[in-house]
């Protein structure tokens, strides 16, 4: 598959798994047949990343929004029939964000849109007149995430000031705050029903919160690194999680074991442990490339992950020639270390964690 060139910042799997759209800070979004395993187009409506997709199911319509202050709302019918040779397709713009937005969602119906970001508020549109319809205030700092029930009415958000809340859409206003950390919560699920809620973030922490009980919560999981996204699948009744190092998927504790009364009956010390102590499943990701030197050969590259493992990369063959291990990198250096000069002829870079070469 043809990658990004930058982070990707959030998917969409659609038409039962044959299509998928990803958004990334390369600006793009792309358009893959994923049973086929390729890019069928790029589009490049966006000016800065593209941060967030939301996903209508019965109008089949798809969100985008960006650190450029837009918001695209886009037919996905036309999309699927987009490709690498014809990507212009036309969309609907939503006007009235002033700063960069880091969330959107939004109803299966696509009749409201909710959106945060930078500007520490909740932004609300009417997609089919394109109508700024109110703002919701309260956080003291950037919106992470935010979901939208399904029939409108309610919805979540999560901020990097360590809270989440509930709010009451015809009212404009806050029915709960949930101070659940220090550090940011960068994440949110909510089940079909908007009956539970599910939080992560910096802490990694993974929280299950009732939004029909007060008072109501209880530790899922405890990742060992800052929780990036969430996904939930309530027919297994588990929740996936996406870190700075793995994807993991946790077993949710069924509704008749999470009651006031079954609460009640615990201690602190049982009421802060997780309800699994280990995730059922999980993914390592690869260490990322944190540093690297290009040997003054100007066709070696030696490069230091994140569990500072060395690696020598041959630029002209395109691939890892030698494994250092736990290597001193600075003295590795100076053994490489030659009185030799080569012009320079490419550039490298490490945003992704690998290693990206220029010419």
């Amino acid at each position: 598959m043809e990658h990004h060139s930058d982070w990707v910042n959030d998917l969409v799997v659609l038409n039962n798994g044959e299509l998928l759209i990803s958004a990334s800070s390369d600006q793009s979004l792309k358009v893959w047949n994923s049973t086929k395993s390729y890019c069928m187009s790029t589009i490049r409506t966006h000016k800065d990343y593209v941060s967030s997709l939301a996903y209508a199911p019965e109008t089949n319509k798809l969100i985008s929004a960006g650190f450029d202050d837009q918001i695209y709302l886009w037919d996905v019918n036309a999309i699927a029939t987009l490709t690498v040779d014809n990507s212009e397709v036309t969309c609907m713009n939503l006007h009235g964000a002033t700063n960069s937005i880091y969330c959107v969602d939004t109803d299966p119906q696509a009749n409201l849109v909710v959106a945060g970001g930078t500007e520490k508020l909740i932004r609300l549109w009417d997609p089919r007149t394109q109508e700024k319809l109110m703002k919701l205030r309260g956080h003291k700092d950037n919106v992470r995430a935010v979901k939208l029930s399904r029939d409108g009415t309610q919805c979540v958000s999560a901020s990097s000031d360590g809270t989440v809340r509930l709010w009451s859409i015809g009212e404009q206003r806050v029915i709960r705050v949930f101070q659940l950390s220090e550090h940011g919560i960068w994440a949110l699920q909510t089940d079909e029903h908007f009956r539970w809620m599910y939080a992560g973030g910096r802490q990694a922490d993974v929280t299950a919160i009732s939004l029909i009980e007060p008072d109501i919560n209880y530790c899922v999981g405890r990742e060992s690194a800052p929780i990036l996204s969430l996904c939930l699948d309530q027919k297994e009744n588990t929740l996936w999680t996406s870190t700075t190092t793995g994807i993991s998927k946790w077993r949710l504790a069924p509704d008749n074991q999470v009651t006031r009364e079954k609460l009640a009956s615990k201690s602190d010390h049982e009421l802060a442990a997780p309800y699994s102590k280990a995730s059922e499943w999980s993914l390592k990701s690869i260490p990322p490339i944190i540093d690297h030197k290009v040997l003054p050969n100007r066709r070696y590259i030696l490069t230091k992950n994140s569990e500072n493992q060395v690696f020598i990369y041959d630029v002209l063959l395109g691939r890892c020639i030698k494994n250092l291990g736990s290597a001193d990198f600075a003295k590795t250096i100076e053994s490489y270390a030659k009185t030799l000069y080569v012009p320079s002829w490419f550039s490298v870079d490490l945003k992704c964690g690998f290693l990206q070469i220029g010419f």
